[in-house]
């Protein structure tokens, strides 16, 4: 029986599968492509302000989910340096690098208290 199952698990695999309509392979979406580059929105320089903000409000005591809002604000601080929203998104993006940088400071120093660094 396991035999026959791997077999029929397997035979997928190594028969060709062909799709029922055209794939054309040099298409690209030139409006994504478009939007990404000369965005007139402020939209992801404003999200990662929000992002930012929340996660330093998490630093001083808030909801400790919050706190890794930190990698949202830097990757949408770094996509909105070429966009509308430049300013809001170098904010958040200086609070998100902060804020990591507070994280890793901590864990640092509380793996030495604790003894977690496994040297001994």
């Amino acid at each position: 029986m396991k035999k026959i199952f791997i077999f029929l698990l397997l035979i997928n695999f190594l028969t060709p599968t062909f799709a029922s309509f055209p794939i054309e392979k040099n298409k690209l979406n030139k409006k994504t492509i478009q939007l990404t580059k000369n965005n007139d929105s402020q939209l992801l320089g404003n999200l990662s302000l929000i992002c930012g903000g929340l996660a330093a409000i998490s630093l001083t005591g808030g909801a400790a989910g919050l706190l890794f809002l930190c990698l949202p604000a830097i990757v949408l601080g770094i996509m909105s340096l070429n966009t509308k929203g430049r300013i809001q998104g170098i904010f958040g993006l200086i609070l998100g690098l902060a804020e990591l940088l507070l994280i890793i400071f901590f864990l640092v120093i509380f793996s030495s208290i604790l003894g977690w660094g496994g040297w001994g």
